[in-house]
């Protein structure tokens, strides 16, 4: 049993690679791949920004759609834990287990809407990634398969351009433009 403590230690200092050899016991090298190769956390998804009104604002996001049960789902993904955050859910997995951890799945990211993300790390569903419905009043299972691994389910995802933000601000994807040496998109003025 690992103990809070013990957690605190392997997310401080990890003189000993104890984070390693718990990540190496219990997440498939497959998703340890992913977590080795591509940045994680908060700042991990890079979006597109908009200046507007004198600050930036999210102008994309990485959406995904697929069929559940006969009817288009889609999503975007807010983030995806970082390593630390990883082990925070696989102490709650392997001490407090709720009921998505007794089904054999962790938490692995959060969706823009409601909804979590979640990787299978034992029995059946090792690799494969599923969405936890956050929000209980909509017509869908708790819990649904998405794709088959992590690579599979980054195959679903492209970059969108938030549409509903520009419409509440009365803005046309025709008025965006960038100035050179900027990474951020601007709105142009329409002129009469």
């Amino acid at each position: 049993m690992l103990s809070k403590s013990c957690l605190q230690m392997l997310t401080e200092k990890d003189e000993y690679g104890l984070s390693q050899k718990l990540l190496t016991k219990h997440i498939s090298p497959l998703y340890q791949h992913f977590i080795s190769n591509y940045k994680l956390g908060l700042k991990g998804i890079q979006k597109q920004k908009l200046f507007y009104d004198n600050h930036l604002m999210s102008l994309t996001s990485i959406g995904f759609f697929i069929t559940i049960a006969d009817k288009l789902y889609e999503n975007s993904v807010y983030y995806f834990f970082s390593e630390e955050e990883i082990l925070e859910e696989l102490y709650k997995y392997l001490n407090n287990p709720l009921d998505y951890h007794l089904e054999g799945f962790i938490l692995i990211g959060r969706f823009d809407i409601a909804d979590s993300i979640l990787l299978g790390i034992e029995g059946e569903h090792v690799n494969e990634i599923w969405s936890l419905n956050g929000d209980l009043g909509h017509e869908r299972p708790e819990i649904q398969m998405i794709s088959e691994d992590i690579f599979s389910f980054f195959r679903l995802c492209k970059e969108v351009i938030i549409e509903m933000s520009l419409k509440m601000r009365d803005i046309n994807t025709s008025q965006l433009y960038r100035n050179w040496g900027e990474d951020f998109w601007r709105v142009r003025e329409e002129r009469d």
